[in-house]
Order: structure tokens, then sequence, then C-alpha cells
């Protein structure tokens, strides 16, 4: 027959043309009438109706290429007329400038988008360590073999529910649901799902962010004290600097100029460049640490020269000869910011040092320094013609009699005064 094709499954047949209609001549030929666009695929074992099973295909030109689309099966429902009405709306859709539907990409499996997400983290320079770790640890059991497709909200439901019950804290859960959704954009991003995206922003658990706790002058002198010799450095470089863990861990000697005393930071979690002072404890400190000139890092592991990954035992042990309790590493970066507050230093200044995008973050310690807020208020004082202020025109201002107490003022017009009423004259009986 004219017009075959080649089955896109060994299931069925070739593909041919969908009759429409067939008519005998008088001369004994036989006229056939086709459906425009319509073509059949028989299947080579499944019946329907006594008859192979059916599958109806379009075909139809769009972009100057030709365009074939799978409309279903007889057994589903379909027929060559349902097809051919499907092709015409097809077509009148490409002449209005109406989008056509786009066929879903093959789903990959999160394991390869991950592993995506990753390299192209280490190709920009950005930090793969808590996200390799997340993924590892929280991810890839429960997710690695699924498909895109098959993680629905249900299933990240199921995975929440499970991760707080393993022990995690809401931010821990939220950092790893966050972590899904940024590997599922960049599956979108590198055209290799077309999707959606199942991690909604209302799905993220919330996180409260008010705690803030901070070592005293006497707590931060027990710690310093308490750390061993390879923790006590990275300690008084954290509240020297105010830098986060993952900064101090992968720093380096080539972003450390102590002769003219500042620390450069280049991949930073808001993605700008931050410059921090080094003091003079800072200083002493960094130039008494042994370095070895085939290793960049500052600090690292003595025996396999790579950088430290973490001191969370050492930093515990320290807390508990410390007999500080409800302290975690990066409250060493609220100590440092709280008292730069508490000492004078600006909120402007203080966003700068610890690297915020938005000063808004920083407000969270404004409420260290009520008495710099009270001494600015005081400021304001030699705007008054007395010299002292309110308090000197408070006492010059005569007391409210009981008349004035009980008096309601009227409201006036804009540019009106209110008439005075005058006194009634006493007429003669």
């Amino acid at each position: 027959m004219a017009d075959r094709k080649t089955a896109k499954s060994p299931s069925q047949v070739k593909r041919h043309r969908a009759i429409k209609n067939q008519r005998k001549r008088k001369d004994g030929t036989v006229e056939i009438t086709y459906h425009p666009g319509v073509y059949i695929n028989e299947h080579t074992t499944r019946k329907h109706r006594g008859q192979p099973d059916e599958c109806y295909y379009i075909c139809y030109r769009y972009k100057s290429k030709l365009k074939w689309e799978k409309i279903g099966w007889a057994s589903e429902g379909y027929s060559p007329v349902l097809a051919e009405s499907v092709r015409a709306e097809r077509i009148r859709t490409k002449r209005h400038g109406d989008d056509l539907p786009v066929k879903n990409m093959p789903s990959p499996l999160f394991k390869t988008v991950a592993e995506r997400y990753i390299q192209w983290l280490e190709d920009n320079q950005k930090g793969t360590v808590a996200d390799q770790n997340r993924y590892d640890n929280h991810l890839e059991v429960p997710l690695g073999n699924m498909h895109l497709d098959e993680i629905d909200p249900v299933t990240l439901e199921t995975l929440k529910k499970n991760l707080f019950a393993s022990g995690l804290s809401p931010q821990s859960v939220k950092h790893v649901l966050a972590l899904i959704r940024r590997v599922v954009n960049k599956a979108i991003d590198l055209k290799l799902w077309n999707g959606a995206n199942p991690v909604r922003k209302g799905s993220l658990p919330r996180v409260n962010n008010t705690r803030l706790r901070f070592l005293s002058q006497t707590e931060a002198q027990a710690l310093i004290e308490a750390c061993n010799d390879h923790l006590k450095p990275i300690v008084i470089t954290a509240l020297s600097t105010g830098m986060r863990r993952g900064e101090i861990l992968s720093l380096t000697w080539k972003q450390v100029d102590l002769e003219h005393g500042f620390i450069f930071l280049d991949k930073t979690k808001s993605g700008k460049r931050r410059e921090i002072p080094i003091s003079s404890v800072l200083k002493e400190t960094l130039t008494t640490l042994p370095r070895d000139p085939s290793v960049p890092w500052v600090f690292y592991n003595r025996t396999s020269k790579k950088p430290l990954q973490d001191a969370k035992r050492s930093f515990a042990s320290a807390l508990e000869t410390a007999e500080i309790k409800d302290f975690h590493f990066h409250d060493l970066r609220h100590t440092f910011a709280s008292h730069l507050v508490m000492g004078g230093t600006p909120l402007a200044t203080v966003s700068r040092l610890l690297g915020h995008s938005d000063i808004s973050m920083t407000m969270r310690y404004a409420h260290l320094a009520p008495e710099h807020q009270a001494a600015a208020v005081d400021s304001l004082m030699p705007l008054f013609p007395s010299g002292d202020g309110c308090v000197k025109m408070a006492k010059t201002m005569p007391p409210a009699t009981e008349e004035l107490k009980g008096h309601k003022v009227g409201k006036t017009r804009k540019g009106k005064k209110k008439p005075t009423s005058k006194p009634r004259k006493k007429t003669a009986m």
C-alpha cells in the first residue's frame, strides 16, 4: 500500500493510511477515500471486537517539518474520525498562533541530575561540601533511583516526615528540600527535564530565626582556653572575623594578607566579595600557625594534607570542658556581631563585615544597643530653642485646668477658624 511507514513498536505492523470510504465504480474499479493525515498501526496480537487493535496517528506540517503525534488505540475509544478532528484542531491552532502541545521529555533519574548539579557547583567554584553531604546522607537512598516525574508532593511529605523523625531540625529539613528544588531547577535549565518542580514554596517548613545565642566575655575566654591546639586558632578566627564555618575551613593563604591586615573572601554565601580586617590577636594567631608550602589551606589535616571538613567532636568537647550549654559553632558569628553592636559599631558596618545581602538581616542585633539609640535621640536636643529640649519647655507650659480637661475640641474646616461663641445678653423680663 502507498504511504507505508515502519512501526515504532515490534508489536505493531507497518503504518498505513486510514480508509474513510470505499466505493465501487461502474467499471469495476474501487474508489478509496482516506481520512486526511490519519494513519493506523495494527497490533500483531491484541484484539478489539474480533479485529486487530488499531493505534491512530496524525501528521501535519509544523515549522517546516513533518510532525507525528499519537492519538490513541481503538480499544481506548478512539476512532479515525476523532483522530481527523484532532488533526484539524492542530492545524487551526497552528495557523492562528496558539501553542501546540509539547511532548514531555523522558524523565531522568534524580541521582543523574544531582550529579550534574554538583558538577556545576564545582565548575562555577561554588561550595559543594554542604550540598554533597545533604545528598549523601538524606537524598541518595530515598530519591536517588526515582525518576523526576515520580517525585510528587506526597513523596516529599513522606520524606519530610522521615527527616523530622530522624531528629533533624526544621532548618536542616528546609535545606534538604531546598536542595531538591535547586537540583530540579538546574535540570530544567540544562534542558534535561521540562516538567514542573514538585517542591513548592509552601511545602518548606517554617523556621524560627529569632534565636540569638552569643557568648559573654567570660564564656568566650573559657571556650578558648578549653580548645585543643588545632581548634583554638579556628575559634579565634571565628570570634575575630564573624566568618562562617565553611569560609574558615576553606580559607587559603592567598586570601590572607598579613602585611596589610585583611582577609579577602571571594566565595561567599551572598556572592559578593568581602574584606575583613585582621585584629592584632588574630594576626598573632595566624603568624604562629605551621605552614606547609605544598598545602594552600590555612587549616588542614596534618596527616592527609587536605582541608578540615568539620570540627564537631573537638568543638563539643571544648564546650563541655568550658561548661557552655546550648551553643553551636555558628553562634560564634552571632557573638562577633553582638559584641560589635554592644560596643557602639554602626549596624551598617556590622552588616558589611558579616557579608549580609540586606541590612534587615543585621537588624536582629539592634536591640543589643538601646543606650546608643537613646543617645541618638538625645542628640536632637539642640534643635529646641530652650537648649536642653522639651524638659525645660514642659516646665514652662501652664498646667491644664479642670475646664480644659473636660473640654472637647471641635473640628474646623481647613483655612477657617472656629467662631468663638459670644455670651448671650440678658433680657429684662
